[in-house]
């Protein structure tokens, strides 16, 4: 069985008018998170699961942090690997602040990295989050690598999705048109899978 690999991409755009030039890339760590910042967007990796902690764009939060799993992350995790390694990828020191990038690698090493508990058999891959900052840009971006090596024998991989919890002191606005603009409240009441009501204030 030969080598595979596939890629997942996302991206956290924040769009805003920037009047002044953007600072350069820094990257801090400690043994809990990567801190990536451009002077604009400032955001937190857990080194451990790859999930995204914190976002703040200019100081404010962009993450809620309510119900479920907080903030944001994608649907599988590298935080059950044999192997686990978090580095930075591309120093920002080496190329004038012009951009970094952080990763959170799973070696798997025959070890099922969802438990083995999912029909089918389990999710027999390495996987690498991966989280990049550019000095002009005025979004973060993230992509995932899953790798199955020939030893892994078959295996298994669902759908791959990046979920972001939002602020919704911050998040609550829609805009449908040039007529439909209106602050947003959510009924939640009597919702099943497949109903969710939305009322839009005037």
């Amino acid at each position: 069985m030969s080598l595979s690999r596939f890629c997942s991409l996302g991206m956290i755009l924040l769009s805003a008018a920037i009047a002044r030039a953007a600072s350069p890339v820094t990257i801090i760590q400690d043994d809990r998170v990567f801190t990536l910042s451009n002077g604009l967007l400032t955001a937190e990796v857990n080194k451990r699961n790859g999930d995204l902690t914190s976002l703040r764009f200019k100081g404010l939060e962009m993450m809620g942090y309510t119900s479920g799993h907080h903030a944001g992350y994608w649907e599988q995790s590298p935080a059950r690997a044999a192997h686990l390694t978090a580095t930075i990828t591309i120093d920002p020191a080496s190329n004038g602040g012009a951009r970094g990038e952080v990763s959170i690698k799973g070696i798997s090493d025959g070890r099922s990295l969802d438990g083995g508990d999912q029909p089918g058999g389990g999710m027999l891959c390495d996987l690498e989050i991966r989280y990049t900052l550019g000095r002009d840009d005025q979004g973060l971006y993230t992509y995932a690598i899953f790798t199955h090596q020939p030893a892994h024998g078959a295996t298994q991989i669902g759908e791959s999705r990046f979920g972001a919890k939002l602020n919704g002191k911050v998040f609550d606005w829609m805009s449908i048109d040039a007529h439909g603009r209106a602050t947003l409240r959510l009924a939640l009441t009597g919702v099943s899978a497949s109903t969710i009501e939305v009322s839009v204030n005037d």
